[in-house]
């Protein structure tokens, strides 16, 4: 779901701009390349606090990430992703603890897999319980809990859009609407949403960008930034936690698509 502010659509609260029902969405095909064999690879960097507060651990790698499965799947579909890392930089401090180090060893800069589930105009962070078969846990229980969840995207993407989980977006566009009514005070949901904060020009180890999507997520830790790309996907991450040291970063080094690709 979205809290889009769009002028011209019927229905919407009136003098907020707010529409007081889930808005149109688009395909996720036409905008993030999800076909079997695209590939992007990253510079990634990584530092934390450890067991000490005055030790930093830092991490550095390239890492290449490659769509190379989609399933269809009841309800939508299934999109796996495989990591791998190379040219792996580890900066511990002296003085760190053995299980510090091989947490960071296990978990930052290792292959992995991860995955979406497309369905609709969303795309949801989704790890199945068996790559084997990542169809086999999508009964409609299991479906319902995933559209109660927060997106990782949702599509078309426009200036001004939120999402959050279902059940925050119901709470803040019905209190969005008695306000609108004059029924209750006017406030503005941001905390805990996803928000697209306009467009920014971006100079980029891939290329120089012109207007790449900048998405940020609100929430008293901090705020992870994704700048994205139409047809691209993900150019740019960072994320600075507020209150101690953790933060990581990507940047887009290459992308290619897959042969299925529009």
């Amino acid at each position: 779901a979205s809290l889009s502010p769009v002028e011209g659509q019927d229905r919407k609260c009136p003098a907020t701009g707010i529409r007081c029902e889930k808005p149109a969405g688009a395909d996720p095909g036409a905008w993030l390349p999800l076909c079997v064999g695209t590939r992007w690879q990253y510079r990634k960097a990584y530092g934390s606090v450890t067991d000490n507060p005055g030790l930093i651990a830092r991490v550095r790698w390239i890492s290449t990430e490659e769509v190379v499965s989609r399933t269809a799947c009841r309800g939508g579909v299934v999109i796996r992703i495989d990591t791998s890392p190379r040219n792996v930089q580890r900066d511990y401090p002296a003085g760190i603890s053995a299980d510090y180090r091989e947490w960071f060893d296990a978990n930052v800069g290792t292959a992995a897999t991860h995955g979406y589930f497309v369905r609709g105009s969303a795309v949801y962070d989704f790890a199945p319980g068996s790559w084997d078969d990542p169809c086999a846990e999508l009964t409609e229980a299991r479906l319902a809990e995933l559209d109660e969840r927060e997106p990782a995207f949702f599509f078309p993407l426009e200036d001004g859009s939120k999402w959050s989980d279902r059940r925050r977006e119901e709470a803040d566009v019905a209190a969005i609407c008695a306000a609108s009514r004059g029924e209750a005070e006017h406030r503005s949901p941001r905390f805990h949403y996803w928000e697209v904060d306009g467009r920014d020009n971006l100079d980029l180890p891939w290329r120089r960008v012109r207007g790449a999507w900048h998405l940020r997520f609100f929430s008293v830790g901090g705020a992870p930034h994704r700048w994205f790309v139409r047809n691209v996907g993900i150019v740019k991450e960072s994320f600075s936690h507020q209150g101690s040291y953790l933060e990581h970063s990507s940047e887009l080094l290459s992308f290619k698509a897959g042969p299925g690709c529009r």
